[in-house]
């Protein structure tokens, strides 16, 4: 049966990036590189930049879907791949807080379809390799239809790989949300048709300002779409804050 995993908050996002960027401090080459600020760079954009968290409450940064594979280190190319079942407009961004990294307004050379063809490939050595990261340091999103965070939203969870072929198939999804005021939190996976219960637990106190990951282990669960509600109160006032997120559950690359 599928499974939802929490695991202690790592670090802070967007609002707290300041903070970071004293802790990370650039080498002489990359604190006189232009090359690695936010900039246009073909058909997509990506650099160094702040970004502000937006939104209230609870606020979904990162939806990604994980497979069981390697790694491959030695690649310049990195891929972001994601499965649509029917035309929507995408919004794609890709980031890692502490060093800044950002890359977003991706232009796709086709047009995004109904199926898991739908990738987005880009070098690494523009920033990424400058900045020092790895393919496990970075986050990623797509929005579909609004490119901005809501309480009630629906994804397109990204894979993203290094490997000259993607994974063949999704053994689940992590999940990382922003939480502007401190709460106790509970979590629900529903098929969304139905409203059938998959999984549910309890999440207990989280502090405001801080990320935390939520996991899905997706193992034998048929394709479909899903809902991840993430409800509870808020410490101060008692305030109920929710957040509802849609995506389509296809365990099989092609």
């Amino acid at each position: 049966m599928a499974f939802l995993m929490m695991r202690t908050a790592l670090s802070l996002f967007k609002l707290a990036w300041p903070i970071l960027s004293v802790i990370w401090v650039a080498t002489p080459a990359q604190a006189g590189d232009d090359s690695i600020i936010y900039q246009k760079r073909g058909h997509y954009w990506e650099g160094r930049k702040e970004e502000p968290v937006g939104g209230f409450g609870l606020v979904l940064l990162a939806a990604q879907a994980k497979a069981n594979s390697q790694t491959d280190k030695t690649s310049k190319q990195f891929h972001a791949r994601f499965y649509l079942a029917k035309p929507q407009m995408v919004y794609l961004t890709v980031y890692e807080p502490k060093k800044l990294y950002w890359l977003d307004k991706v232009e796709p050379t086709q047009p995004w379809q109904p199926s898991f063809y739908n990738e987005f490939q880009w070098p690494t050595a523009p920033v990424i390799d400058k900045l020092g990261l790895q393919l496990g340091d970075l986050n990623a999103i797509v929005r579909l239809d609004h490119d901005k965070p809501n309480d009630e939203e629906t994804v397109a969870p990204v894979l993203l790989y290094s490997s000259p072929s993607p994974p063949q198939k999704i053994a689940g999804y992590a999940f990382s949300f922003y939480l502007h005021k401190a709460a106790k939190l509970h979590w629900q996976v529903l098929e969304k048709n139905s409203g059938k219960e998959i999984a549910k637990g309890e999440l207990g106190e989280k502090p405001s300002g801080k990320v935390f990951p939520l996991e899905w282990q997706a193992t034998n669960q048929m394709a479909g779409e899903y809902c991840l509600v993430l409800s509870g109160r808020l410490q101060d006032n008692s305030s109920p804050v929710a957040h509802t997120v849609y995506f389509y559950h296809q365990p099989v690359v092609q």
